[in-house]
């Protein structure tokens, strides 16, 4: 079960105290000031190594830590 919400926890976070788990939104969410930690994700049978970036997590630099405004898809 995610520490944050109702939702079930996958993913395990090493640089946290007492590695709690996280739902995906959750991890990314509650990351977003420590975009260092180290996670792990639940296989079903195991933890393995993953990364936030592989769960969709970005930083971003300047405007509060909010996407740049003028960025497009272009």
């Amino acid at each position: 079960m995610c520490s944050v919400c109702p939702k079930d926890g996958v993913y395990r976070c090493h640089g946290c105290m007492g590695e709690p788990l996280f739902c995906t939104h959750c991890c990314r969410t509650f990351h977003s000031r420590m975009p260092f930690h180290r996670i792990s994700q639940w296989t079903g049978g195991f933890f393995e190594d993953t990364s936030l970036t592989k769960i969709g997590f970005e930083v971003h630099l300047g405007h509060a830590g909010e996407p740049c405004p003028r960025l497009t898809d272009e």
